[in-house]
């Protein structure tokens, strides 16, 4: 997804439509691999770049075709493909081993794969950050017929497992994870969390169709906690403000009760309008981070990314976030005032895949830097309106 510093490590089936991973709307465009040659296996000693193999891939999913002069009927470009040759089994395993050498340290992160010690504090910003649950996916196991008594209490999240519903390649990071979550969001005032606007739709029918969850996290590298306690689970009552936006795109809402065990993250407040730069919230090439629920994953950090494009007098600005569908209404965080604090909310981005089909699985669209499209508001868009 994204190349280099920021490569994509998640993808989705190509062809699922409401249940499939976007930030936003219509973020996903589908493609078919093209027929290949079949007789020449990966060359590990001649080194390629990731730009020729990605290259090479998309060349397949529609081969360039333009009409003769002479005869009008169409005919195929060849241009030079020094990877031509390649079947496409081995050219998918080649470019998953040059995205491994450069994951690096952006690719997500579980909170397992945190260190107690040195980020703590990252890990306590992880508590105020909720998944949004449709109300259906949250099944209160008090009324189960046969229930276990140490359930009670607790409800039970409907999970899929993500690499068969997506239909992943093997090689994809969090292959047997399970996904349910729809967007992401955090805490800030004692019962007022924040989100991005969209993932309310409606708006009024919202407030009885979802649930906003905390700790749908991994315990460890095969188990995810899926029963939850019901006392960290709420419910949302009444939305302060909705802006839905294709920018200025967030959604202040109200919970149904004090929101217990969870701090109230800072947000930067700043005049988008001084002359003073440092009072305009984020700078150019300012090092962010966000934390939310990727394709409904359970939660994930995003660290080790910077600010591209940021018009001070803009209501957002661009980040080269690793982030994707169901991210949206992550807190983006920067440090500022001695603290991390949220100084924007993601909302949208860039087409997130670009898929090549082949017959057992996907895998995901490579950007470079200098393409950062994930799309941040502004705190000063709603600093307002949240208690100090």
């Amino acid at each position: 997804m994204k190349s280099f510093n920021t490569v994509g490590l998640l993808a989705c089936f190509l062809f699922v439509t409401n249940t499939s991973c976007q930030k936003g709307q219509d973020r996903i465009r589908s493609v078919t691999a093209g027929k290949t040659n079949d007789h020449a296996p990966v060359n590990p000693v001649r080194p390629y770049s990731l730009d020729q193999i990605v290259a090479e891939l998309r060349l397949r999913q529609e081969p360039m075709t333009y009409k003769s002069t002479s005869d009008a009927r169409p005919f195929e470009i060849k241009p030079s493909r020094p990877l031509a040759a390649y079947k496409l089994s081995s050219l998918i395993d080649l470019y998953q081993v040059t995205i491994r050498s450069l994951y690096g340290t952006n690719r997500p992160k579980d909170l397992i794969d945190l260190n107690p010690t040195t980020d703590r504090k990252l890990i306590s910003l992880a508590k105020s950050v909720f998944a949004i649950f449709p109300t259906a996916s949250v099944l209160d196991n008090n009324d189960r017929l046969n229930q276990n008594d140490l359930l009670d209490g607790t409800s039970r999240l409907l999970i899929t497992n993500y690499g068969l519903k997506y239909q992943l390649c093997s090689t994809q990071l969090f292959l047997q994870q399970p996904t349910g979550a729809k967007c992401s969001g955090v805490v800030v005032g004692s019962n007022l969390v924040l989100t991005a606007g969209h993932c309310f739709g409606s708006g009024s029918n919202a407030l009885r169709d979802l649930r906003f969850v905390f700790g749908f996290e991994m315990l460890d590298r095969t188990n995810a906690a899926t029963n939850i306690l019901n006392a960290d689970i709420y419910k949302p009552i009444r939305i302060v403000k909705l802006s839905s936006d294709r920018v200025a795109d967030w959604c202040l809402v109200e919970v149904d009760r004090l929101i217990v065990g969870r701090d109230c993250l800072p947000i930067t407040r700043y005049d988008k309008k001084s002359p003073v730069p440092n009072l305009r919230g984020v700078t150019n090439q300012e090092a962010v981070f966000a934390l939310g629920y990727p394709c409904g994953l359970p939660i994930k950090l995003a660290a080790n990314a910077k600010v591209y494009a940021n018009n001070q007098l803009a209501s957002y600005f661009m980040a080269n976030l690793v982030t994707y569908g169901g991210n949206s209404g992550s807190p983006v965080f920067a440090t500022h005032h001695g603290q991390y604090e949220i100084v924007g909310l993601l909302v949208r981005g860039l087409d997130d895949f670009d898929f090549i089909r082949t017959s057992n699985c996907n895998i995901s669209k490579v950007y470079r830097n200098e393409e950062a499209g994930e799309l941040c508001v502004r705190t000063t868009e709603f600093a307002d309106l949240i208690p100090r």
